[in-house]
């Protein structure tokens, strides 16, 4: 399992939301307020795994916002490798809260 915290810094941040809905295929939830859960699942023919991400939104104001990304399951069989998946799925979705961003004039800080 890998993970990565960024925080995102900009006016109007919740439009991040309708932003990430357009963007990734997703299951989403809302367990408290100013709180969202998006999850995705993509297969890995090469280890016959599913990847499962998770990102964790909490909006802390108007201009800033936490986005947990947690990425499992990358890894099946006697060695369960992941041959990279989790975090190489990361980087892509980190690569697209990034052009988000550029777009809006948001800035994104990896922790």
């Amino acid at each position: 399992m890998d993970s990565k915290r960024l925080v995102v810094k900009g006016n109007n941040i919740g439009k991040m939301l309708e932003l990430l809905s357009n963007d990734i295929r997703y299951y989403d939830l809302k367990p408290a307020e100013n709180i969202y859960i998006f999850m995705s699942e993509k297969y890995y023919f090469r280890n016959n795994s599913q990847l499962m991400v998770c990102l964790i939104l909490k909006l802390e104001d108007e201009n800033n916002c936490v986005i947990d990304i947690v990425a499992g399951g990358g890894g099946q069989g006697l060695l369960s490798s992941t041959w990279g998946a989790e975090i190489s799925r990361i980087k892509e979705i980190i690569g697209e809260i990034e052009n988000i961003c550029m777009i809006r004039g948001w800035e994104m800080i990896e922790e």
